[in-house]
């Protein structure tokens, strides 16, 4: 989707159930994009109809964008039936990395000074 002067790329794929998955690739590994709602919709899929994505990254490794959510309704739909909306939302987010779990603490034997 877009890479910056440090570097960094953002993208998109699809997860082992065919749903779509954005993510930041920095320093030769990937990092998935959480935080994201349930339903979020792959905007590149013209099998329906509503407007593409649009994500940038600058050099400061924000990244900016859009996507669509699926959301279903009691009375949208073909003759007022049920169906669903697509909502589209827009953000700016800076990443960040998720810390380190704590290496469990190892404990030293006392040793005891004999003068």
């Amino acid at each position: 989707m877009d890479i910056n002067n440090s570097g960094q790329i953002i993208g998109s794929t699809y997860d082992s159930d065919g749903n779509p998955r954005f993510f930041l690739f920095e320093n030769g590994e990937y990092f998935f994009i959480t935080g994201l709602p349930d339903n979020v919709i792959d905007s590149y899929d013209f099998s329906v109809v509503h407007g593409p994505s649009a994500w940038g990254i600058n050099d400061l490794g924000e990244i900016a964008g859009t996507f669509i959510q699926r959301v279903p309704c009691d009375d949208c739909g073909p003759g007022g039936g049920p169906g669903f909306e697509f909502d589209t939302y827009t953000f700016v987010a800076k990443p960040k990395k998720a810390p380190k779990p704590k290496a469990a603490v190892q404990q030293v034997p006392k040793h005891t000074l004999r003068r």
